[in-house]
C-alpha cells in the first residue's frame, strides 16, 4: 500500500459529539452491553461486553476498549447499549 495515499477505511473520522459522551457514560457505569462495530473488511461484528476505557491514541485517533481487551475505533461502533453513532462529527475544522 501506498503510505502517500489513504482510503476511506484507515482515515480517521471524529464522531459526534453526543455519541462520544454516550460512550464516556456506559464506560462510567461499567455496564455490559452489546458493541456492535464495523471490522477492517467492512463487517458488522458483535460482542457483549463492558467499555473499561475511551482513549485518543498518539495520532489522535479515539478507541473504546473493551474489559476483554478488544480496541475499536470510534467512528467503526455501529452501536453501544441503546445509542446509535449518527456519523456525523463534532470536529472543528
Amino acid at each position: 500500500m501506498n503510505s502517500d495515499k489513504k482510503t476511506l477505511s484507515t482515515v480517521y473520522v471524529p464522531i459526534d459529539c453526543s455519541f462520544h459522551d454516550q460512550l464516556l457514560e456506559l464506560a462510567t457505569f461499567r455496564k455490559e452491553i452489546d458493541i456492535i462495530y464495523m471490522d477492517t473488511k467492512g463487517q458488522n461484528q458483535s460482542i457483549y461486553d463492558r467499555i473499561a476505557d475511551v482513549y485518543i491514541n498518539k495520532s489522535k485517533e479515539e478507541f473504546l476498549k473493551t474489559n476483554s481487551g478488544l480496541e475499536i475505533r470510534l467512528d467503526r461502533v455501529v452501536k453501544a447499549g441503546d445509542y446509535n453513532n449518527p456519523y456525523e462529527s463534532c470536529s472543528i475544522d
